[in-house]
């Protein structure tokens, strides 16, 4: 059985909570419009935000607010399918909040009367909290289940007065859904907007009983695992172009790396704020888990690639190294050749390591694919390889949750022809995928040529396409 994990937790104020939450819930009442947290399974987030409010309604009650606090889910047809009683366990795991409160078998309340919870099912009763005009704070706890139209009514009574706020927790499963459409995708860009991502890793009390639940589903299940404990969309119904059920097999899978194959790492640069990444891999094996680096510029990008480089043993040097070369990516990539180039020695102070035996190589996912006969476009191309790697039974992969979910997160289409084009980027984020830094990574090191193992065909494939690859089997076609 995996050991279980150790997140943090951490005392906030006099509240013990998760410590990825705490910078959630540190900003006062009304320094955010929105709050909210999404995930998977076990994660803690009703646990913590039940916690949280209680407090929340202390400090209003503090401050000299008198108004309802509207905590509320799609479906609750009486108050025992609210979230009161996850509240009233919060406010008697801590007995300094006990007395503050007044619970009553339909109420709760401050003790001092100023402020009130209320605990209505949204499908019945959403006309009754449209005519509250007092409404300082309304959680919706389940929020994928909400449909845009009742978040559309509950808007003009939701952010009636200056300390007003939305909460917000869910387990993602519809990308189009509402909360995820208008939250987590249309307001992305908003600073008074906070949204927190929660797994079950997150969770310092993660129990041993639903983690032995945990890794039944992730043998018994791979396929719904990424959805139900990762918090990724569940795609089980779509055209998924690397599932997950291959990412876990690659992660189970322990064969040693073929002997003597090259390592190739692969750099994707960040563009707009994003992640840049590194990914290293040698022939059937991911040397490690992909790392992701916030570098705003250029040179703090080539920076970090160097400083990459003079921590790694000289027997483990990569043989390769592809970049992203669009937009930001080509400013690094023309960096780099130029201290190869001039063979410099030192750059900003730090101790370059030789270059001469590492072939750097600017890739242009733009360009057009090698396996026309099979893919639309180069970037297809690539997740195409990475598919076949892991469809061959002898890849394998660390453990790496981030990884698996950009991964495992791109739709597929295929033309009367059978040639696959991958989903783009745009269209993704439409859905909510987050820019695949470390995904773009991996890829990139089935680029440009790069040795690997040849996979063999397998499910998933339609016929006209399995009945191509055996073609250009036969023609000694190079599948890197």
């Amino acid at each position: 059985m995996s050991p279980l994990p150790a997140a943090p937790a951490v005392q906030y104020g006099e509240l013990l909570m998760p410590e990825k939450l705490v910078p959630l819930f540190t900003p006062p009442p009304g320094d955010l419009r929105i709050r909210g947290s999404y995930g998977g399974r076990g994660s803690a987030k009703t646990r913590s935000f039940a916690t949280a409010i209680a407090m929340q309604a202390l400090v209003l009650a503090g401050q000299g607010h008198r108004g309802i606090i509207v905590v509320s889910r799609q479906f609750a047809n009486s108050i025992s399918d609210s979230a009161k009683a996850e509240i009233e366990t919060a406010i008697r795991a801590h007995p300094w909040m006990e007395p503050r409160f007044d619970i009553g078998e339909s109420y709760l309340r401050t003790s001092d009367g100023r402020i009130e919870f209320v605990f209505p099912g949204l499908a019945r009763n959403i006309g009754s909290i449209k005519s509250k005009a007092d409404v300082l704070l309304t959680w919706i706890d389940e929020a994928e289940d909400v449909p845009a139209a009742s978040f559309e009514i509950l808007r003009p009574t939701i952010f009636r007065t200056p300390v007003s706020e939305l909460w917000l927790s869910w387990n993602p499963k519809d990308p189009l859904s509402a909360v995820n459409q208008d939250v987590r995708v249309g307001q992305a860009d908003d600073p008074r907007c906070m949204l927190v991502e929660m797994n079950w890793r997150d969770n310092p009390w993660f129990p041993t009983g639903l983690n032995e639940e945990r890794l039944l589903d992730k043998r018994n299940k791979p396929e719904r695992y990424a959805h139900i404990w990762e918090g990724a969309f569940d795609d089980s119904g779509a055209s998924i172009m690397i599932p997950t059920t291959l990412v876990l097999k690659a992660q189970a899978c322990e064969v040693e790396p073929v002997p003597g194959a090259p390592i190739v790492w692969g750099l994707d640069v960040g563009r707009q704020g994003d992640d840049s990444a590194i990914a290293k891999r040698q022939a059937n094996r991911l040397i490690e888990p992909v790392k992701a680096f916030h570098r705003p510029d250029t040179m703090q990008v080539v920076a970090r690639v160097l400083a990459e480089l003079a921590q790694t043993h000289p027997k483990a040097m990569p043989a390769k190294i592809v970049i992203d070369a669009n937009g930001m990516g080509w400013g690094v990539f023309d960096r780099l050749q130029q201290i190869k180039r001039e063979r410099e020695v030192l750059v900003d102070g730090q101790d370059v390591p030789p270059l001469d035996d590492i072939a750097l190589i600017g890739l242009n996912v733009s360009n057009a694919p090698t396996l026309n006969q099979v893919v639309k476009d180069f970037r297809s191309e690539l997740y195409y390889q990475a598919k076949q790697w892991l469809e061959s039974g002898l890849a394998s992969m660390p453990e790496d949750p981030e990884l698996m979910r950009e991964l495992c997160a791109f739709r597929y289409e295929e033309d009367r022809n059978g040639i696959i084009q991958v989903e783009s980027k745009k269209d993704a984020k439409k859905r909510g995928v987050a820019s695949p830094n470390r995904a773009d990574a991996f890829l990139l090191t089935f680029g440009a040529g790069t040795p690997s193992l040849t996979a063999t065909v397998s499910g998933g494939l339609s016929r006209l396409r399995r009945d191509r690859l055996r073609e250009l089997h036969r023609q000694s076609v190079d599948f890197y």
